[in-house]
């Protein structure tokens, strides 16, 4: 409507024009041609009018729409959780329990389908579990120090494995194997106060100890004291399979005080278990030649010379019986 109150605007401003000419005219005019005719306005303007309607309306009609702007739709902005979603397990609905109906006609026994189950062959999972070690204990500890102690001695560091087996018995004085040893090294030094002290510390920590027993007769033996060895040898009664050395010196103790009898049968005791000691079948044939029993001394000395691992010593000695007895 705007355009075409503008249209109407220009109109009265052309006719207002046009009018004030026509009149300037008219007025010189009127003398010579006198006052013309009025026509009337209203019918030149309405078809004017209705024409600029028209137009306008084609061009409204006919102007081509804009395009609309196609909505932006904007990505959805997805949040990605690090945190694993819970997993909700939900027990499954149990199945309606429908009664079958009641049946008229008697209807076949259904075989109960035979189902023969998959073997499962299940693959054993080795667990590897990283062991501790476990700490030693006092036995262990004195064991190894033994073993390091005679390591040393075999190599020839008497005077430090000597040391080192008194600390060894001081720190571990239950281990016996550590006091037996430095028992019997103070007795090769004839070092008797030190070795008694050593035994009877051990004999009180375990009185009926074979070897021990057989230490302190032998240092009673060393201090000619056979007499108190023997008494202390027939105090206890070992097994002679497993306690050789403690019948074997009871029955050279017996050999010295004249129990050539009861020396002789220890002997044959001691031969039943190994008869491959040289110095046993010594021992035997020393009591046997004792009795007047000269032949089975002989056979006894003759075993001694078969022996190869015998001393020159010993095996001039058994050669100088021999050809005593004939043999």
């Amino acid at each position: 409507m705007s355009l075409i109150n503008q249209m109407l605007k220009d109109l009265e401003q052309r006719r207002g024009k046009g009018s004030e000419d026509n009149t300037s005219s008219t007025d010189a005019l009127q003398p010579v041609l006198g006052k013309p005719k009025s026509y009337g306005y209203r019918k030149i303007l309405w078809p004017l009018i209705g024409v600029l309607v028209v137009i306008i309306l084609l061009y409204v009609w006919l102007k081509p729409s804009p395009p609309v702007p196609k909505p932006v739709m904007k990505k959805p902005v997805v949040t990605v959780s690090t945190q694993p979603a819970p997993v909700i397990i939900t027990a499954p609905e149990p199945m309606p329990v429908v009664a079958a109906p009641a049946a008229t006609v008697a209807s076949k026994p259904i075989k109960p389908m035979a189902v023969t189950p998959k073997p499962v062959t299940v693959t054993p999972v080795t667990a590897v579990v990283a062991k501790q070690p476990q700490p030693l204990t006092p036995a262990q500890k004195a064991a190894q120090a033994y073993q390091v102690v005679m390591n040393e001695y075999q190599a020839g560091q008497t005077q430090q494995a000597i040391q080192d087996l008194q600390v060894l018995v001081q720190q571990f004085p239950q281990y016996s194997d550590a006091r037996i040893a430095l028992v019997k090294y103070q007795l090769q030094n004839q070092r008797y106060s030190q070795a008694s002290v050593l035994l009877e510390q051990g004999l009180q920590q375990n009185p009926t100890d074979p070897t021990l027993l057989t230490l302190k007769a032998q240092m009673l033996d060393l201090q000619g004291n056979p007499q108190q060895a023997l008494l202390l040898l027939q105090q206890q009664s070992p097994a002679i399979k497993n306690n050789t050395d403690y019948y074997a010196l009871q029955a050279s103790v017996l050999r010295q005080l004249g129990s050539n009898v009861a020396a002789s049968e220890l002997y044959n005791q001691l031969l039943a278990v190994d008869s491959s000691r040289a110095e046993w079948w010594l021992g035997l044939g020393l009591t046997l030649e004792a009795q007047g029993r000269n032949g089975a001394a002989v056979s006894a000395y003759q075993h001694v010379l078969s022996n190869p691992g015998v001393s020159p010593d010993v095996r001039l000695f058994v050669t100088d019986k021999l050809r005593q007895l004939g043999g």
